[in-house]
């Protein structure tokens, strides 16, 4: 068990919060806060192994030294992988096939033959995890675009009763999260579109109203769709500078405010010919 040590106490490091902030409910801030701690474990655990190698070269242990090197490197390329922005395919890739005949022709009776076979599973299995979807386990208790239901606000504690220059029935909370990629990689960048139940809320009298939950799923479909226009224009940037991948995103956020407003205050649910046209090429789009 000894050998297999550092493996268990990094993934009880990683395994353990998400457990805690998925079964027993966190708020945002303390979401956000276990995000960037799950993104320090790979960090940590890296640096660990390279003041070892460190340690075990003045103590003239140079295999050691090259075998703890390898575990540094592939604990940072977890992190690599979780954050994205510096993140690239191949680049992993190489480095896994590079150390996987290392292990195999120079380390397999080695002690730490253990440990690195299993960081390069835990390695492997991340590079052909969609980036979006690490991006989505980032955000947990948050939903992808759907059919939504006036169950879903559970935000009962909003003050809009002291809104009485308010128009809404309701507010469904949703935002964007995405991750731009400083080097050469395939997708350049990553946009997710997120709902976030338990800061929509609903007026209790409109909670049965039809038109209510209508009106909340097209803001939810506008989302998306700029969501798609935003990813479809990205992928095709490749290559490009960090700076005119932002300048995508800036300007297709900006139209998907302008078009969110437009809705409000220009459509209803009777405009039928102009509001049908949107939402049909919004589903089109979606499916």
């Amino acid at each position: 068990m000894k050998k297999y040590q550092h493996l268990i106490y990094f993934l009880s490091c990683i395994i353990v919060p998400y457990l805690i902030f998925r079964l027993l409910g966190v708020d945002r801030t303390a979401q956000e806060d276990g995000n960037i701690f799950l993104l320090l474990v790979p960090l940590l655990f890296g640096f660990y192994q390279f003041i070892n190698s460190i340690v075990q070269i003045f103590e003239k242990r140079y295999f050691d030294a090259k075998c703890s090197f390898l575990k540094f490197i592939l604990f940072v390329s977890i992190f690599i992988k979780l954050n994205y922005t510096y993140y690239n395919f191949l680049m992993l890739f190489l480095i896994i096939i590079f150390i996987a005949v290392f292990i195999l022709k120079n380390a397999w009776s080695h002690n730490s033959r253990s440990v690195i076979l299993g960081l390069l599973i835990i390695n492997t299995s991340l590079l052909f995890t969609p980036d979006s979807s690490i991006l989505f386990f980032f955000n947990i208790n948050r939903q992808k675009w759907h059919h939504i239901s006036l169950y879903e606000f559970k935000n009962n504690h909003h003050t809009w009763l002291g809104q009485s220059d308010s128009t809404h029935a309701a507010v469904i909370d949703m935002e964007y999260k995405w991750k731009l990629n400083r080097i050469y990689n395939y997708p350049p960048a990553i946009v997710i579109a997120i709902a976030d139940p338990d800061s929509s809320w609903v007026v209790p009298v409109m909670a049965s109203n039809a038109t209510t939950l209508q009106h909340e799923q097209f803001h939810l479909d506008i989302l998306e769709y700029y969501k798609i226009l935003i990813q479809d224009s990205l992928n095709k940037c490749w290559g490009c500078k960090y700076i005119k991948k932002q300048s995508i995103l800036d300007y297709y956020l900006g139209v998907e405010i302008k078009m969110q407003h437009r809705f409000d205050t220009s459509f209803t649910l009777n405009d039928k010919q102009d509001l049908d046209d949107i939402r049909n090429l919004i589903r089109q789009k979606i499916n």
